[in-house]
Formats: structure tokens, sequence, C-alpha cells
């Protein structure tokens, strides 16, 4: 079964984002091309959802894993489809904290070997 990667909130995750980019809210909104900053307050506050097809964007502005930042979302708005989706498709998410693990891993198994 699928559980959050963060235990977080999409809206929790996004504060923390923020803070952690030095970014204004207003700065972020411009550059997701909010004419305002209110959408993007809408969802920091959790009022709004994040709209998936904005989350490559979203995650470009707030420099974080575009697939953690879906799988979050994922996890918190569609319980359970992060399972189906691995299962049909045969792939399992990893964060890049992961992908850098094995590959150290299969690096120092070859020069054991």
């Amino acid at each position: 079964m699928s559980t959050n990667i963060t235990n977080e909130t999409v809206a929790a995750m996004l504060t923390r984002l923020t803070a952690e980019s030095g970014k204004t809210i207003e700065q972020i909104a411009t550059e997701l091309g909010y004419q305002s900053p209110n959408p993007f307050r809408l969802m920091l506050d959790g009022t709004v959802k994040l709209p998936i097809a904005q989350i490559p964007v979203q995650a470009q502005v707030l420099g974080c894993e575009s697939g953690r930042l879906l799988r979050v979302a994922l996890d918190e708005y569609m319980p359970g489809v992060v399972d189906v989706i691995e299962e049909c498709l045969e792939v399992t998410y990893l964060t890049e904290q992961e992908r850098r693990l094995i590959d150290d891993w299969r690096g120092q198994k070859h020069t054991t070997a």
C-alpha cells in the first residue's frame, strides 16, 4: 500500500518549499504565470488543490523533485492511485536520494567483486 513519502500534506509541502526557496509568495506566483498571488496563496493554505498538470512547473519554481511533489499530491488527492500506476506500469517511484544510494551500492558491489 502506498504511503506518503514525506508525511506532509501538499499545502504543508508547498509552504515549506516556499520558505526554503527564499522567494516571496508574489515572486513565486509571478514565476508560475499568475496575475495575482491569490491562487498560489489558496494552494498554500489548502483551500485549493494543486493542479496535477502544474506539478512540473511548480516543482521547478520551488526547487524540488517533480516526482516527489506528484507522489505527495496523488497520495493526498487520490489515495491508492500510485499503487495502481506502479503495479500496471511495473515501476516504483524512487527519490533522487534513493537512486543515488542504489547507484552508490552498485558501484561498491562492482569494486568488491
